[in-house]
């Protein structure tokens, strides 16, 4: 699964849900990509800190964002891989084209 989640919300701000989703067992393999009107430096360091896969400054550039979500995805992919894979080399030059 992969979530976007905006940073400022009225309920639930990104950060929280960051939180919840990462302290929870059963969701902590959710991938969280926060997207949000800020660019301040802190906003993004606190999101990567808390466990974000991706930080989007809105507005998102929408090749940027799918080639994010690739790269994610090529990432979490190769991570489920046992290490020593005979065919890790081939998955992963596959999986970045």
């Amino acid at each position: 699964w992969v979530v976007l989640a905006d940073l400022n919300t009225p309920q639930m701000n990104g950060l929280e849900f960051l939180t919840a989703v990462k302290a929870d067992d059963a969701l902590k393999q959710i991938i969280v990509i926060i997207l949000s009107g800020s660019d301040d430096e802190e906003d993004i360091a606190d999101s990567f800190r808390l466990g974000a896969a991706g930080y989007i400054v809105r507005p998102p550039d929408y090749n940027k964002l799918v080639e994010m979500i690739r790269t994610i995805h090529a990432y979490w992919t190769l991570s489920k891989l046992p290490h020593g894979s005979a065919s890790t080399q081939s998955d992963c030059s596959g999986s970045l084209q």
